[in-house]
């Protein structure tokens, strides 16, 4: 790798800092770059002999893995997308692209699991990189802040080119017994090797247990090609582990190395080609916290917003069976999500403001008990139907007065029969 760069690298190399994916990126193979301002794109400073794949032609690495995702960091770091400049389109507005996966919330009463296949095609490098006469003009006269505000105080030498597609299933409204049993089920199912035929035996066995306590939702992003997109033409049935694989094996071999997309930057510092300044420490200190910041304000939303729909459904059908204690928690715990709500903006406030303000709030929440944890076993098979839309208000009312509750068919949105229940 060295026998392609210039000397002028040689000294960059301890200033190297590696960026992850996402849909605003401005970044490409010899881009200006600013960690302060990620967002802003500068001019092109830098002319350079070519871009050399240091890792061979054609995909050097194809995987696949299949695994429980416990919370939205998970899910972003599987996914290799940047949470920093997320955090930034949802705080300060800026053009950090579409949250596609905003619809895909982590409760304590939720499940969430995800497939994911992804060829990666290795790392390309800009060879003998220098300076545009302009921008070495700037540096021959001492201006040194000029030259940062028009190319920025990185560059880009270094990209890894990969693509993906990730297949994402959710279950709600689970009670934490079922959710336990669901997980140690679904662990069990790759002991023995993840696609072997005793695996895929498992896993089914899995969906079907699943399928038993409510529906399984599912979507499917690729990212390649422009970019990020969901696959919603793509039908999958969660059950058949094997012709998920097939599908997604096709859908890849679309996405070849002509529409593979950079999933990592590696930048070094303009300092390489004599520019006077270094990247503040406090930079980078923002953008982790720029990252919890968005991972806190995505889950408290995702509650608060949960809250309200339970609150306005009080004196609906469906939570009937809830004590007056626990809607007074509920509103208690709505009130103290809207607070923290507000209380991380001011966080992210501060971040925009100064780099050495930009803290994390020591103010956490108490953890909410969704609905389905307080009811019978009975109740809870009612209220699962009752959410997927099987049955109805009048229809709910019966069940209870008759005590009987439906049970659902395995790996569909249908009752296969009614059972009778011990007393509530």
């Amino acid at each position: 790798m060295k026998l392609f760069l210039s000397f002028y690298l040689l000294g960059a190399l301890s200033f190297a800092e590696s960026y992850t994916y996402h849909p605003s990126h401005t970044l490409y193979l010899g881009a200006g770059f600013d960690p302060a301002y990620p967002e802003r794109a500068f001019q092109s400073c830098l002319h350079y002999d070519g871009r050399l794949n240091v890792d061979g032609q054609g995909a050097i690495k194809t995987e696949y893995s299949l695994s429980l995702v416990k919370n939205k960091k998970e899910l972003f770091d599987r996914l290799g997308i940047s949470a920093s400049l997320s955090a930034r389109g949802l705080f300060w507005g800026a053009n950090a692209g579409v949250d596609y996966f905003s619809e895909h919330r982590f409760h304590s009463d939720s499940i969430t699991w995800m497939l994911t296949g992804k060829s990666e095609y290795g790392r390309f490098i800009i060879q003998n990189p220098r300076l545009t006469q302009i921008a070495q003009n700037l540096l021959n006269q001492g201006e040194h802040d000029l030259f940062a505000k028009q190319c920025g105080t990185e560059f880009i030498k270094q990209e890894r080119r990969s693509v993906l597609i990730a297949t994402i299933f959710s279950m709600e409204n689970i009670n934490s017994q079922d959710i336990k049993r669901l997980e140690t089920h679904f662990s069990a199912s790759f002991s023995a090797g993840f696609f072997e035929a005793s695996a895929q035996s498992r896993y089914a066995r899995f969906i079907t247990e699943a399928s038993r306590i409510n529906r399984i939702n599912m979507s499917v992003y690729a990212i390649g090609g422009s970019g990020i997109i969901e696959l919603s033409h793509l039908v999958l049935h969660p059950d058949d582990l094997g012709e998920i694989q097939k599908t997604v094996e096709h859908y890849m071999k679309s996405l070849d190395e002509s529409r593979a997309v950079p999933c990592e930057y590696l930048s070094g510092s303009m300092a390489a080609f004599g520019w006077q300044g270094a990247t503040p420490a406090d930079v980078f200190r923002r953008e982790r916290a720029l990252a919890e910041l968005y991972y806190r304000y995505e889950e408290t939303q995702g509650s608060y917003q949960r809250l309200g729909s339970i609150l306005n459904l009080r004196n609906s059908t469906a939570y009937t069976n809830l004590s007056n204690a626990e809607w007074h928690t509920y509103q208690t715990q709505y009130n103290e999500h809207a607070a923290y709500l507000t209380t991380l903006m001011e966080s992210a406030d501060a971040c925009y403001e100064s780099f050495a303000r930009c803290k994390l709030p020591t103010h956490t929440l108490s953890r909410v008990i969704w609905p389905v944890n307080f009811l019978s076993q009975c109740e809870q098979m009612r209220f699962q139907a009752y959410q997927a839309g099987l049955i109805d208000d009048v229809e709910l009312e019966q069940l209870r007065n008759l005590k009987l509750t439906p049970v659902m068919k395995s790996n569909t949105r249908q009752i296969g029969a009614y059972a009778f229940c011990e007393r509530s």
